[in-house]
């Protein structure tokens, strides 16, 4: 017999937060009962827009009261992530945190401590983690299909034109580094660990928003190249280079729909056994050589390994988090809140604050 689904309520009303509850459409695990917001009436538009009667709006602080909530997803603006959080945790509610979880590494122990305090799961909501083509692509690397980690390069990037107002270059919301940056910065670190080394530049609008940043991390004897910005239209993807081989995301590295993999596992070098003649060069294409070579050819071949996916992807963290919910976890064994603070950190390191 299957397990009630999840009841989440959403608070905030913005772009984040309908892709959140159109792919929760897709949950195998959970379904929107809520929209939270400062103005009651946006919350119903949100809801009316959603679902109709099945979905119901209100003020933030009534949906938090609810008994009958089994989940908050945090999606106000960036600077609003921790206070929202908070206030969803002394409600009694675990909480899902749309990324950043905070705009500083501190304020992320800030979180983790009421979690703690509450006896409650939080996570942030770094989707790109739980999407299908991310998860085969870490399988991968612990299977050791490609070998020993020693490259890793990514690009995050898209032409946005600054436009006074927006909040996106607003220094309070942290830039592109923390926008967009987070998202590669966090990949690298989920696969490879905590950096030795960070290093990086950036560039700034007038108010002091970052705008392009580009990230040097070292991991032991493996090295990784971050670009982002709202600057210019990037490839977006990622490539994780190894002592036997590559893969390379294809598509975006958000929600890669396939994956691009080589590796240098060709079969034994050809021996011909003695008592085997040799076909006469007319027939080239029974060559024991060439057969072989045929063979190699084939091992080094890129392979391309589809990763399917449904929606955007946002309802894959939601279900990550639902199964932790239920085994009754305290953090993400995948994303931890100490790994949402240790990519803050790195970001810090280079933005300077």
């Amino acid at each position: 017999m299957s397990e009630p689904k999840l009841r989440w309520a959403i608070v905030g009303t913005g772009h984040i937060a309908r892709k959140f509850a159109s792919d929760l459409r897709w949950s195998k695990t959970g379904t929107l009962a809520a929209v939270g917001s400062r103005r009651a009436e946006r919350a119903k538009e949100f809801a009316a827009a959603m679902g109709g009667v099945e979905i119901t709006g209100d003020e933030t602080a009534t949906v938090l009261e609810r008994r009958d909530i089994d989940a908050v997803y945090v999606a106000t603006p960036n600077p609003d992530h921790a206070k929202s959080a908070i206030a969803a945790l002394q409600a009694g509610k675990p909480v899902l945190i749309e990324k950043p979880a905070a705009v500083s590494a501190a304020e992320a122990q800030v979180i983790h401590e009421a979690a703690k305090d509450a006896n409650l799961l939080a996570m942030e909501a770094m989707w790109i983690l739980f999407t299908p083509g991310i998860v085969r692509l870490r399988e991968m690397l612990r299977e050791g299909r490609i070998g020993a980690v020693r490259s890793f390069t990514a690009s995050l990037s898209y032409g946005r034109p600054h436009i006074a107002g927006d909040k996106l270059f607003d220094p309070a919301s942290g830039g592109v580094l923390r926008d967009l940056g987070v998202y590669p910065v966090a990949l690298a670190q989920n696969l490879l660990g905590s950096p030795d080394e960070v290093s990086g530049l950036t560039s700034r609008l007038d108010n002091g928003s970052i705008r392009q940043a580009s990230l040097s991390l070292r991991f032991g004897e493996a090295m990784a190249s971050i670009a982002c910005g709202f600057e210019a239209e990037g490839p977006n993807t990622a490539t994780i280079a190894a002592t036997r081989g590559y893969v390379s995301t294809k598509g975006s590295l958000l929600c890669p729909p396939a994956l691009a993999f080589k590796s240098k596992s060709p079969p034994a070098p050809y021996t011909p056994a003695e008592e085997k003649p040799v076909a006469p060069l007319h027939k080239p294409s029974r060559l024991p050589w060439f057969s072989n070579a045929r063979k190699i050819a084939s091992a080094y071949r890129e392979k391309l390994i589809m990763t399917s996916f449904q929606g955007s992807g946002l309802q894959y963290q939601a279900d990550h988090f639902a199964a932790y919910l239920r085994r009754g976890a305290a953090q993400s064994p995948i994303h931890p809140l100490a790994a949402t603070a240790a990519v803050l950190q790195t970001i810090e390191t280079v933005s300077g604050r």
